[in-house]
């Protein structure tokens, strides 16, 4: 039952990440997948060895069979939170196709969250905040999707190493948060609800990618790494990181905590709040 249980899984995470992989960043993608892979695999094991543990007493029995339901629970919301994530990214692949296709645009799903990085030269002239009308093309196919979902988009600015020599901007900093508020505006301009956008501008300080990625000579790498730095990434938030807060915090801890108000000092279980049941003791 336990292997047929883990190939269901893996067949599962197999097929959620083959589809359309050439459109995307694969690397990154793999990454992330493999870190939901492991949290599906640590409430398996978890499962397993509940259903195997030798149950003592009726109190722990109750405690078990809740942990059980909950890791059922869980797994469930983890596997749809997936394809849900699987389904909005082939979405916004199947819309910027040609623009991926051409190197202008990249998709990436890091922690649960999708990144929609384009170029900063599809989008702006060197050193502006002004977008090219090439921009506002793929921005109002953006616009129209964005229209249709819930998720959050924040906006995000990233410059290059090269400091500010010919432009009225102060530094990248001013650079990147005024190119992210252009982008926010416009999205805002095309019908995008205010509320729904942010912006935030990163300077030089998270780059996608550094020169020790590569082993190439160094003075073509340098110029492949700012070029590939200089973007506006359009993240689609949140999505993994709030299905694991809302378990951390939420389902499970609060069946514990029933349970640790019904029981006493003597029985109470390891994963009650041992403290709560020396209030109730004492209030007695």
């Amino acid at each position: 039952m336990k292997k047929l249980v883990l190939l269901m899984i893996a067949t599962f995470l197999i097929g959620l990440g083959c589809s359309h992989l050439p459109l995307v960043s694969q690397k990154k993608y793999k990454n992330d997948m493999a870190e939901m892979s492991m949290e599906i695999a640590k409430m398996q094991k978890r499962l397993n060895k509940l259903r195997g543990d030798k149950i003592e007493s009726s109190h722990n029995l109750v405690n078990a069979t809740n942990e059980i339901n909950d890791l059922k629970k869980k797994l469930d919301i983890y596997k749809r939170e997936l394809m849900r994530l699987q389904k909005m990214r082939n979405t916004l692949a199947q819309i910027l196709e040609s623009e991926i296709r051409k190197g202008k645009a990249l998709i990436n799903i890091v922690n649960g969250k999708i990144y929609v990085s384009i170029n900063d030269a599809v989008l702006f002239d060197s050193g502006k905040n002004k977008l090219k009308p090439e921009a506002k093309k793929i921005l109002n196919k953006l616009s129209k999707f964005i229209k249709k979902i819930d998720n959050r988009v924040i906006v995000e600015g990233h410059t290059d190493t090269d400091p500010i020599k010919h432009s009225k901007w102060q530094d990248n900093w001013q650079l990147s948060t005024e190119r992210a508020l252009s982008v926010l505006r416009y999205l805002i301009k095309t019908g995008v609800k205010p509320q729904k956008l942010s912006a935030h501008g990163y300077g030089p300080y998270d780059p996608r990618v550094t020169a020790k990625d590569f082993s190439k000579n160094k003075k073509s790498t340098d110029k492949f790494v700012k070029k590939m730095n200089r973007r506006v990434d359009l993240v689609f938030d949140p999505a993994w990181e709030k299905t694991k807060k809302k378990f951390d915090s939420g389902l499970v801890n609060k069946k514990h905590k029933k349970e640790c108000d019904k029981c006493d000092k003597k029985d109470c279980d390891k994963k009650c709040d041992e403290e709560k049941c020396d209030k109730k003791e004492k209030s007695n």
